[in-house]
């Protein structure tokens, strides 16, 4: 058995390669997680397999995530601006990065089509109900904001640690 991201020999109990230190992916013909083995090590048949080639590919990765974070947390609509120059600077050389600042930039702009739809709605709302809406979006932007922050560390992480990710809610809009 040889470890997909590197090509390095492995034997069977182990979790993680020992040269690239990633998480070993089995044939792509397994349709379930070796038996003795963690489900880290294993991903679903045609599940991306894009690997980081070096440390620099995780730090862009990350940092496609994280300046989004600092975005949101100084204004807001220029969450998107931090992946989408990743994007732009890694989309030829790098894939790994690449893709966690596609999918980043997606997310943010995602939030950003939801966020003026939620606005114009909530106005809209507030009116007809003489400002009674208010007492239900109010606290349901707070639970959108926090969910924005732990999804965001969630991408982070995940390119940190070298594994693909994917928004939940991001429509396809970069390709």
């Amino acid at each position: 058995m040889t470890c997909v991201h590197c090509g390095a020999p492995a034997n069977g109990s182990e979790l993680y390669c020992s040269a690239c230190g990633l998480a070993f992916i089995p044939d792509p013909g397994a349709t379930a997680p070796p038996r003795g083995r963690g489900v880290s090590g294993w991903r679903a048949p045609g599940a991306a397999t894009l690997a980081p080639t070096s440390d620099e590919s995780r730090n862009w990765a990350l940092a496609a995530h994280l300046t989004a974070l600092a975005g949101a947390v100084a204004g807001g609509i220029a969450a998107f601006v931090g992946p989408l120059v990743v994007w732009l600077l890694r989309r030829g050389a790098d894939p790994f990065a690449a893709e966690h600042a596609r999918q980043a930039l997606n997310f943010n702009l995602s939030v950003l089509v939801y966020a003026l739809v939620g606005l114009v709605g909530g106005l809209v709302l507030t009116v007809l109900t003489l400002g009674l809406a208010l007492l239900v979006l109010a606290p349901l932007a707070g639970v959108a904001l926090v969910g924005y922050a732990v999804v965001s560390v969630l991408g982070a992480l995940a390119a940190s640690r070298g594994r693909p990710f994917t928004y939940p809610g991001a429509l396809p809009l970069v390709r």
